[in-house]
């Protein structure tokens, strides 16, 4: 039976909540403020974001409540100052713009939830021998990570600890233990090099929204590179760390599993290609393509799904989306009242931010470009370890030095070098909502999982991007 075309899966109750329906009434004004830049857009969507966070209020916890005070208070502020309602429409249009995109890529993954190919590629992965195990669930977390962001990482750790018993581990619960740090490491560290260039990341979208002068086409290949480097180390630490296996094992073919991910890696080449030929091709922002082609495309995979299991296509399509989709929107609400306050903080911060002071403060420095590069690298670490979340601090490096020019040093340098910071504290700092998730999963501390399992991993990782940041020049 292929991939696509596995009985569909039973209908779910799950009704439309008044929080969904506002989320769902925030789109079009959002896209007509990324796509028509029509400036109130993001004012006038507003109050449907404030209805769907009263609606959600118990789900949200107590970080991003007191940050989406923080905002209240600011955009307050900024109103006093000259030009003050125009940063705050700018502001507004930020914040509305990431709980939109994070509504959108919920609709791709209720169509890779309907599909069967992502739980295929999943069990391919995790039953691979381990000579093949690490490099196979690196890649399956880089994959499942961008097509189903956080919820990718879940559903694969969730399925390496299924697969990880005593039996696996030929009775000896060292094997095990053994067996259930290295898929840990593999998943958590694949999943963290998305942060260098997945288009659909939520970390390369921020920032790029925090410098609009900058396209994904002049990041991408260098946050590519950056990945693989990231990945490839991640393989030689396994490599070095842990003792190669000694007892043999067969392996046997999984043709349909090897469809599934070679499907799954299509998906992200097809999403990848079409943005990037939109942008090249037309005259609107990475955010208006990525806003209205993540939609289409998640409707495009439904309808070909539907197709090949010989059901109407547009019934299906519509009933996984409002279902799968729509539905399970207010299940976001910590990700998108993070996102949606680190988007108004970092332009409301940089416009308040003392910019004749800052740029003083650059020249009388005069350090190398790649020195201020590692910087604001290592700045973002740091700060990450405090527990300050890089959606936070990247954000608003990214909003205040949009408009401080820094000698030598090109704005998508900048993007990268704090891509970089971010992709190295999330896997390490036990405050970081995914390394807390991960640990969860598999039921063990988050500083057992982030400093001890992963932390010489990372400060290498860290110093290697580091030194990389005093050569890249773009």
């Amino acid at each position: 039976m292929d991939a696509e075309t596995a009985p569909p899966p039973p209908r779910t109750t799950t009704p439309l909540t008044l929080a969904a329906l506002s989320l769902g009434a925030l789109l079009p004004l959002v896209d007509a403020n990324v796509l028509l830049s029509w400036r109130w857009g993001g004012a006038v969507a507003t109050p449907f974001l404030v209805i769907y966070f009263a609606r959600c209020w118990g789900r949200i916890m107590f970080t991003a409540k007191a940050l989406l005070a923080l905002c209240a208070i600011l955009s307050l502020v900024v109103l006093t100052r000259p030009n003050g309602l125009e940063t705050l429409l700018t502001a507004l249009g930020r914040m509305t713009f990431f709980p939109a995109f994070v509504a959108a890529l919920a609709l791709l993954r209720a169509a890779a939830d309907v599909s069967a190919t992502v739980d295929r590629a999943g069990r391919l992965l995790v039953n691979q021998p381990p000579s093949r195990r690490y490099a196979a669930l690196t890649a399956g977390g880089h994959i499942f990570g961008i097509l189903l962001n956080i919820g990718g990482l879940a559903l694969l750790l969730d399925m390496t600890k299924r697969a990880n018993t005593l039996e696996a581990g030929f009775g000896d619960p060292k094997i095990v233990a053994l067996r259930e740090k290295r898929m840990t490491m593999a998943v958590m560290r694949g999943f963290s090099s998305i942060a260098f260039w997945s288009p659909l990341g939520l970390a390369l979208n921020l920032l790029l929204a925090s410098m609009p002068n900058v396209a994904w086409a002049e990041v991408a290949p260098y946050g590519f590179l950056g990945a693989l480097g990231f990945m490839t180390l991640g393989l030689l630490f396994d490599l070095v760390e842990n003792p190669r296996p000694t007892r043999p094992r067969a392996t046997t073919s999984d043709p349909a599993g090897l469809r599934a991910v070679i499907t799954l890696v299509g998906h992200i080449v097809a999403l990848s290609g079409l943005t990037f030929a939109a942008e090249q091709l037309t005259h609107f922002s990475f955010q208006a393509i990525l806003i209205n082609l993540v939609p289409l495309y998640a409707v495009g995979w439904l309808v070909g799904s539907a197709m090949k299991r010989r059901v109407a296509p547009l019934p299906h399509a519509g009933r996984a989306l409002l279902e799968r989709g729509v539905a399970r929107w207010p299940n976001y609400a910590n990700e998108i009242a993070i996102f949606a306050a680190s988007g108004l903080l970092g332009v409301i911060l940089s416009d308040l931010a003392p910019r004749d002071a800052l740029e003083a403060a650059i020249a009388a420095a005069a350090a190398p470009p790649g020195v201020f590069a590692a910087g604001l690298s290592l700045t973002v670490f740091v700060v990450g370890l405090l527990g300050v979340n890089p959606m936070i601090s990247a954000s608003i490096l990214a909003a205040t030095l949009s408009t401080i020019a820094v000698p030598g040093l090109s704005q998508a340098n900048i993007i990268l070098a704090l891509a970089g910071g971010w992709a190295c504290i999330i896997g390490l700092a036990p405050l970081m909502s995914s390394l807390v998730m991960a640990a969860s999963v598999i039921g063990r501390p988050p500083s057992l999982v982030g400093l001890r399992w992963n932390g010489r991993f990372v400060v290498a990782a860290l110093i290697l991007w580091t030194l990389a940041l005093l050569v890249i020049r773009i």
